[in-house]
């Protein structure tokens, strides 16, 4: 099953909204190579990619749903529980069995779930990366962030 046909089965049933968010982050790939063609990537791993992004929020499978749905900020605890979902997602991208067999893909979702939330000034979480401490394959991260409304 495509990963992001698993984003529509299982988010929709923890939180609104984020199945369509996991499928998004994967088409800013062709538009990072149209804006940088010196950093292109092939055709067929902009494909594998963007399927593979989808899985950059499977953390918050393990957040308790009361706060995942709530309305308005969370508290400072809830905020820090809420920023696990990011450890929690690489460790469970560690167990995803057709993964395991292709290590390069494995690494690329590892690295999605874990760092799509550094920052280049460092001041993202869960490890305060920044600038080239970030993976090479998440800073178009930056540049879909940037362009989407």
């Amino acid at each position: 099953m495509p990963c992001f046909s698993l984003c529509w089965i299982i988010f929709p049933l923890r939180e609104r909204g984020t199945a369509e968010e996991c499928i998004a982050p994967g088409s800013c790939y062709g538009r990072w190579g149209e804006l940088y063609p010196e950093n292109a990537l092939p055709v067929e791993e902009i494909s594998a990619i963007s399927r593979l992004a989808a899985l950059h929020d499977i953390g918050k499978l393990t957040i308790p749903r009361d706060i995942l749905a709530k309305p308005g900020a969370l508290t400072p605890q809830e905020r820090e529980l809420m920023q696990t979902h990011t450890t929690h997602g690489a460790e469970l991208a560690r167990k995803i069995p057709t993964l395991t067999d292709n290590p390069e893909w494995s690494v690329f979702v590892y690295n999605i779930c874990r760092f799509h939330h550094e920052r280049y000034d460092g001041r993202g979480y869960p490890d305060g990366l920044s600038g080239e401490e970030i993976p090479y394959a998440l800073k178009w991260w930056a540049l879909w962030i940037a362009t989407t409304p």
